[in-house]
């Protein structure tokens, strides 16, 4: 991989939120090509099965990255009080079966025209107060753990928390106001589909972009993720 290569990817995301870059490495599935090319973009994060998590189909049921089904859009890390900033998504094998697309959508496309959107009126008030909390996926957690600390979805500078199977809305009214954002958010017509090909790597700012992706039956579907800090 090409440090300019990088260095243009790395600009994309600045731009755009997310880029597609490509290294014949990552598709012969070595590991320690990975590992180099997520620190040549930042600093791996340990946290929750990194810092290289493989992403495949090994429970019915469970968190996105162990099951075969298709997962609404979201950020990462939400239940952690502070979400690593960018990740890598390491495409070894795509599934055979033409399932398994990344869905992409930008939060600055995701807030324009946010009052408009088919909401309740107090709805956008209530996605910028800090009282919003998830919990955390079961795989990831060590031990019993009590949900996140309390978080705005919508927060400054056009940055968005989000994930809507693992929320804990506590307060009156905001299972609403969630069920509402997430009808927006999943049929939000600016998400770009993404076909990732075997050696492909995906970029993504973690608190500009939703991410997510379409259901597949290919049970030998492999990818690797790497939060950055």
């Amino acid at each position: 991989m090409r440090t300019a290569d990088l260095r243009s990817a790395a600009r994309e995301v600045t731009l755009r939120g997310w880029a597609v870059f490509h290294d014949e490495d990552v598709a012969a599935g070595d590991t320690a090509a990975m590992d180099s090319l997520a620190r040549a973009c930042g600093r791996p994060s340990a946290r929750d099965g990194g810092p290289l998590w493989p992403v495949a189909p090994r429970a019915a049921t469970g968190t996105f990255s162990v099951t075969s089904a298709d997962t609404g859009l979201h950020t990462d890390a939400q239940y952690h009080e502070r979400p690593e900033s960018r990740f890598l998504l390491f495409c070894v094998r795509p599934a055979w079966c033409g399932g398994g697309l990344s869905r992409l959508l930008r939060t600055a496309d995701l807030l324009d025209g946010l009052s408009e959107a088919g909401l309740d009126e107090n709805d956008p008030a209530l996605l910028e107060r800090g009282v919003w909390r998830w919990r955390t996926p079961e795989v990831f957690r060590a031990a019993a753990r009590a949900p996140s600390g309390a978080h705005a979805v919508i927060g400054r500078r056009g940055k968005v928390r989000w994930r809507y199977d693992n929320l804990v809305a506590t307060e009156s009214g905001l299972a609403g106001t969630a069920r509402r954002f997430h009808r927006h958010v999943e049929d939000h017509p600016a998400t770009e589909t993404v076909s990732l090909s075997a050696g492909d790597v995906l970029y993504c700012d973690n608190s500009l972009v939703l991410h997510g992706r379409t259901a597949f039956r290919d049970p030998g579907r492999l990818l690797y993720r790497t939060r950055l800090w």
